[in-house]
């Protein structure tokens, strides 16, 4: 698997043109149209304060008069598709509703304990601190055996050359950079050529019981719960782990899924298709 990185990650050095983006100040949901207007706006409203001119000012009110209006249907258009959108492209509803969302920035300055810092390295290392001393290291016997198995469960995971390249094609557009490196979108576009030798990796992964250490890199990411945003208790991590590494998980769990969700009860609803926490509530309501 490291041999299979390195390949991928000199392709990206060698091949793939770097190029600088600047972040849009506009909104998601402006289109290109109203964006040429807002511009034509403000030239017109320059002109106006520059020559105080009676026609100018009725230009410049026209062209505030449509800018409203284009604002207005653009905003609602874009949340009847967001809206619509929901079951096929969830992500584009979670995005949204990200960005309406109260802020969640993590303090400029945290303390932990006794300690408090604005030093983005030691604002780091306190946050593993934390989040490190909520976990006990235990010794796990590999080698045991559970003797009381009720069900018929399956004990390997097997998939189709086309699963592979059906997961690699969801990356289309995902531009976000994984903790390996690679992005979603340079996967998609490899996404035929790369399918049969990650089947192969996967295939030796699974028969060898052993999980590549690379698939484990993760960026772990401090989520805000409640209380003084500068108190780093009051974070929880979530890890985010590369494209190929989900695509992996993926795999297995479409495999496994069928068979395990079989012999669970109807009330759990936690790490289950279709149902969630809000689910849940709903029925115990």
């Amino acid at each position: 698997m490291s041999t299979f990185y390195d390949a991928l990650h000199f392709s990206v050095l060698k091949w793939v043109p770097q190029v600088n983006y600047t972040k849009s100040n506009f909104p998601s949901w402006f289109s290109k149209d109203l964006i040429d207007l807002v511009f034509l706006k403000r030239r017109a409203h320059a002109i106006f304060k520059s020559s105080r001119n009676p026609l100018d000012y009725r230009e410049f009110s026209l062209l505030r008069s449509k800018y409203k209006l284009m604002s207005k249907n653009c905003h609602k258009k874009f949340i009847e598709r967001t809206e619509s959108q929901l079951c096929s492209n969830p992500k584009v509803f979670w995005k949204f509703i990200k960005k309406n969302k109260s802020c969640n920035d993590i303090s400029k300055t945290v303390y932990f304990n006794d300690i408090t810092s604005s030093n983005e390295k030691e604002v780091s290392d306190l946050f593993a601190k934390q989040f490190s001393s909520v976990y006990t290291e235990h010794s796990i016997n590999h080698y045991s055996t559970i003797s009381h198995l009720f069900y018929d469960l399956p004990s390997n995971c097997f998939f189709d050359l086309s699963f592979i390249e059906s997961g690699l094609s969801k990356l289309s557009g995902d531009k976000t950079i994984g903790p390996d490196g690679l992005s979603g979108e340079f996967l998609y576009m490899l996404k035929s050529v790369l399918s049969y030798p990650l089947s192969l990796l996967f295939r030796k992964s699974l028969d060898e019981g052993i999980y590549p250490d690379i698939l484990k890199l993760s960026t772990v990411k401090p989520i805000y719960k409640s209380g003084d945003k500068s108190n780093v208790a009051n974070y929880r991590p979530i890890s985010l782990l590369g494209h190929i590494a989900k695509l992996f998980d993926s795999l297995v769990l479409k495999s496994i899924g069928p068979a395990v969700s079989s012999i669970l009860i109807d009330e759990q609803h936690g790490f289950r298709s279709g149902r969630s926490t809000n689910t849940c509530n709903i029925v115990f309501f």
